[in-house]
């Protein structure tokens, strides 16, 4: 993936030994006409091929059109917030992370979702490529649906991914809920679901692949 943005630091200072490096100060990130803070960086046995590097991520008014065309993702708009706390990377991939996301209202933005998007949804969170669909076959002419509210946690522990939806209503779990009678859900079929990091890379791999197909 490109991703392009501007990138400063302010008052960062890195002290440590060849055991531990620590930095203090954020590196702030503006990205997808939003900014990213990052935080609290360490880093453990820097001068080894086994090095740990740690870090949390506060970001804030990300446009989810273009950040969900950046990562070959269905459509979706909107505005979103969220963080990753206690980051670790190991190795050139994350091995632990806490991961939360949710969408704010912003004036004259829209908020909508593709049928694509809940799709991909789908995919990354069960596995399963079901297809949503409107009743009557409208969906036939209807690419975007309107969303109230997004909402998604994500935690990966000992290379085993928990991913749910933070909105409950009616004793159902959502990861997307509605707006009005047009809109659409998208409901977290199951809650206790875990998954190995080797396989919620496949599921990403496979969201790329299919847009990139559609594409050419």
């Amino acid at each position: 993936y490109e991703l392009r943005g501007n990138l400063a630091s302010t008052e960062l200072l890195i002290s440590g030994n060849k055991k531990r490096l620590e930095a203090s100060g954020i590196v702030t990130v503006d990205l997808f006409e939003g900014q990213a803070v990052v935080s609290d960086f360490s880093m453990e046995s820097p001068l080894s091929p086994f090095r740990r590097l740690k870090c949390n991520i506060k970001f804030e008014e990300m446009d989810l059109e273009k950040l969900t065309r950046a990562f070959s993702f269905g459509r979706i708009t909107g505005k979103l917030n969220g963080y990753i706390n206690g980051l670790a990377i190991a190795n050139d991939q994350a091995d632990a992370f806490t991961l939360e996301v949710w969408s704010l209202a912003a004036k004259g933005v829209s908020r909508t979702v593709s049928f694509n998007a809940v799709e991909d949804i789908q995919t990354i969170s069960s596995g399963s490529e079901y297809r949503s669909g409107l009743p009557f076959g409208l969906d036939r002419f209807i690419d975007d649906l309107s969303y109230e509210q997004i909402g998604l946690k994500c935690v990966l522990r000992n290379d085993v991914f928990n991913i749910n939806g933070t909105i409950h209503k009616d004793r159902k779990e959502y990861f997307v809920s509605r707006a009005g009678f047009t809109g659409i859900n998208v409901i977290n079929m199951n809650p206790d679901n875990q998954i190995s990091f080797k396989d919620m890379m496949e599921r990403i791999k496979r969201v790329a692949e299919k847009r990139k197909a559609e594409v050419n």
